[in-house]
């Protein structure tokens, strides 16, 4: 069953941190806790991470782990296409997945990870397991490469977001 919630929060955290950063981390963490066993785990571990830094350091963090190191950036069509047609294709499909389902856009391209994630809560389980098995999974599995050498702090997030898919759409294939 998806969780419309856990996706959001996920999505939240995901994104430049904001002054509401920890409030949404504690929410997300209260709802992992109580549904998603797995992904709480994970999300324990990034609580301890950043815990002590101050938006700042968080937002100084998050620029170096995402926006300045292509191995982890959150752009899903990137990871999976490169910098070719077909990845400007996906982001046409996304953008109208992302229309369609009600999700706003920010102002990072509609292939961003945030993006994706709010989509996946709001799709029927088919769509979000098709959507999570064929783009965002295997951009994740790169992403997460591309970060465990860094020791970033946002690791064990990306780790929480890779195991709540696998609970809410199954276990990877």
């Amino acid at each position: 069953m998806l969780d419309l919630d856990l996706c959001d929060d996920l999505a939240v955290l995901l994104a430049y941190p904001r002054a509401d950063f920890r409030v949404r981390l504690e929410s997300c963490l209260a709802r992992a806790e109580r549904d998603h066993s797995d992904t709480a785990g994970h999300l324990f571990r990034f609580a301890k991470a950043v815990d002590g830094l101050s938006i700042e350091q968080l937002q100084e963090q998050y620029t170096a782990t995402f926006d300045v190191n292509p191995p982890a950036s959150l752009e899903v069509g990137w990871h999976l296409y490169g910098e070719n047609y077909d990845r400007g294709a996906f982001m046409v499909r996304m953008r109208e997945a992302l229309a369609a389902a009600g999700v706003e856009e920010s102002s990072e391209l509609p292939d961003h990870l945030t993006h994706l994630i709010s989509l996946v809560g709001r799709l029927d389980v088919k769509a979000a397991t098709t959507l999570t098995v064929e783009s965002i999974r295997p951009a994740l599995d790169k992403m997460v490469a591309g970060l465990e050498p860094s020791k970033s702090p946002f690791l064990p997030l990306l780790s929480a977001t890779r195991t709540a898919l696998d609970e809410l759409v199954g276990e990877p294939v």
